[in-house]
């Protein structure tokens, strides 16, 4: 059997997935509408809160809201 159907990675490409991989070990973001903006202009696509946080699980990073503490 032939497989025929291409997974789906998002809007921008490995190239550009690498170089957000990169930026995303070497800066702390503390929020996805930050790296929803980040990849905004460096890319100029535009994600949706749940899209940035599903990207951000497929390349293996886990996002935690942040809160203060006492």
């Amino acid at each position: 059997m032939e497989n025929r159907h291409k997974s789906y990675w998002g809007l921008i490409d490995s190239i550009q997935l690498a170089a957000l991989r990169k930026e995303l070990h070497g800066h702390i973001y503390t929020d996805v509408r930050s790296v929803a903006a980040r990849i905004k202009s460096t890319f100029g696509v535009e994600y949706t809160h749940q899209g940035v946080v599903d990207l951000l699980n497929r390349l293996g990073f886990t996002y935690k809201k942040a809160s203060e503490v006492p």
